[in-house]
């Protein structure tokens, strides 16, 4: 606001009369459009960022550091996962434990948060501070969900080497 009111005092008697109102309509437009993308990207829209950051996002810019995607991945993971317990493990430094208290008491405790990735089913990343592709890690971890605003990824659900051999079906046995 204080650079519109600098540019409406600079606008004086010097410009077209028509400066002052194109001003306006600019500003209305620029305010207009940032509303529809923060209507539409709901409930992510506090992920903004402008023509002016350009692509790829997450490489130059912290996106969901709230971690308000992080309920929503660990709900996808309980509908998509009946095991009665979850191992799972955060690639970044999104809060996990703020979100599982947004769970349902039931559905919490099926949930075990793990300090070491090797003991994960899952991996949730936002890419703070981490951007690793858990996918390319040569791991053999596979991607699962991911939550995305626009062409941009804001977090990603990595299923585990490890709950993909849990997960295996029995070879039946041949008999001669």
């Amino acid at each position: 606001l204080a650079g519109l009111v600098i540019s409406w005092r600079a606008l004086d008697s010097r410009f077209p009369a028509f400066a002052r109102p194109l001003l306006v309509v600019l500003s209305f437009l620029s305010l207009a459009n940032t509303a529809a993308w923060m209507v539409t990207e709901h409930p992510y829209q506090n992920v903004y960022f402008n023509v002016l950051a350009g692509k790829d996002w997450k490489s130059r810019f912290e996106l969901d550091y709230w971690g308000l995607g992080n309920r929503r991945a660990l709900e996808y993971i309980l509908e998509h996962d009946g095991s009665p317990s979850i191992n799972v493990w955060r690639g970044s430094r999104t809060p996990l434990q703020i979100s599982l208290h947004m769970v349902e008491p039931a559905d919490r405790a099926r949930i075990q948060l793990v300090k070491n990735e090797p003991e994960a089913d899952y991996i949730i990343t936002n890419y703070q501070g981490d951007s690793t592709d858990y996918a390319a890690s040569g791991k053999g971890h596979s991607l699962f969900y991911q939550i995305r605003i626009g062409d941009e990824i804001i977090l990603s659900i990595y299923k585990t080497q490890r709950s993909q051999e849990m997960e295996a079906p029995a070879i039946p046995s041949v008999r001669d």
